[in-house]
């Protein structure tokens, strides 16, 4: 069995909610999840989306993806009245944009690749999903009012991970198909995108809430389905991101267990079912490899090695390493050389 070398500190998420969205483009929410999520730079032209339907900038909520240089983006587009000229042109981008309609569209035109499509009157809740690749446009003839999700494939594989999913290859929906579901969560972040109303945390799990169904209704993410008294994938990658950090922090095993919503007594057991050896054990092991590589690359004292691998003392380690190894650290470092 192979081990994994010790890591920087398991990451903390940062979580912010601005006070106020300024009106440029610039005005956003940028929330992070406790999960891994960071900071990350919205492409161009999602940050001008209203721009391209002739509407002045408005604010955008998103949740960023730290371990995908991606963001999750909702915006509103809101018009009162018709506007007679087709939205600008988009590049092409791998990112999919989903326009969910708050009210009836009574009538519209749109293009993808250059070639009109066969559209007709979308009811409240009316669901398009497009692919920016196709360098879409739409030409509103009447007054609108929508939300528009914007979800990079980047983001799409990152949500696949998250719940030990198969990746996506495409969000595919007929349009103007009625999903009451989606109009639900997306009527829970109009205070948010109105006045900025409603905690951070609360505007997070919506649009996660909102992608994850989305991805689940029209990409088929589906959850694989973990051994039977084990671990899922996601919680066993974490659970050994947990252990690794704890040489650092000092979490302990109950907060490990709580920090994947586990009691220690089945935390233990599934552990041991999915890696094949208890925490502790798995952990010991990891010291040791790291201490080996140590020993082997390195002139650090046996000391500095200690403290570095975890140990409580010198003594601490050759007791451990001898137990384990067969020799002391400092015989088995001469016999290399």
């Amino acid at each position: 069995m192979s081990y994994p070398a010790l890591q920087a500190d398991y990451p903390a998420a940062a979580l912010s909610l601005p006070h106020a969205f300024p009106a440029d483009d610039a005005a956003d929410l940028s929330v992070s999840d406790s999960a891994g999520l960071g900071s990350y730079k919205t492409s161009g032209q999602i940050a001008q989306l209203a721009r391209r339907f002739h509407l002045p900038a408005g604010p955008r909520l998103s949740v960023d993806c730290r371990h995908a240089d991606a963001s999750l983006n909702v915006t509103r587009l809101h018009s009162p009245s018709d506007d007679h000229r087709p939205t600008l042109p988009f590049d092409p981008e791998d990112t999919f944009l989903v326009l969910l309609q708050l009210v009836p569209l009574l009538h519209h035109r749109a293009w993808r690749e250059g070639r009109e499509a066969s559209i007709g009157a979308y009811a409240a809740g009316g669901v398009s999903i497009v692919h920016l690749e196709q360098q879409p446009r739409w030409l509103m003839t009447t007054a609108f009012d929508m939300l528009a999700i914007c979800v990079p494939r980047a983001a799409l594989n990152e949500l696949s991970r998250r719940y030990d999913a198969r990746l996506i290859s495409t969000l595919a929906c007929p349009d103007g198909k009625v999903d009451e579901d989606a109009l639900r969560l997306g009527a829970c972040l109009l205070p948010a995108l109105k006045n900025s109303t409603g905690g951070a945390f609360f505007v997070e799990h919506v649009i996660l809430a909102l992608c994850t169904h989305i991805a689940q209704r029209y990409g088929g993410l589906e959850q694989q389905v973990r051994m039977r008294g084990g671990l899922s994938p996601r919680q066993e990658r974490l659970a050994k991101e947990m252990l690794l950090a704890s040489i650092r922090d000092g979490r302990s095993l109950r907060e490990i267990a709580m920090g994947l919503g586990l009691s220690p007594g089945y935390f233990l057991q599934a552990f041991r079912q999915s890696v094949g050896e208890t925490p502790h054990r798995w952990l010991t092991a990891c010291r040791l490899e790291h201490a080996k590589r140590l020993l082997a690359e390195s002139a650090m004292p046996l000391v500095e090695i200690a403290m570095v691998c975890g140990f409580s003392d010198q003594s601490h380690l050759t007791r451990v390493f001898t137990q384990h190894v067969g020799k002391p650290p400092g015989a088995w470092r001469r016999d290399l050389r």
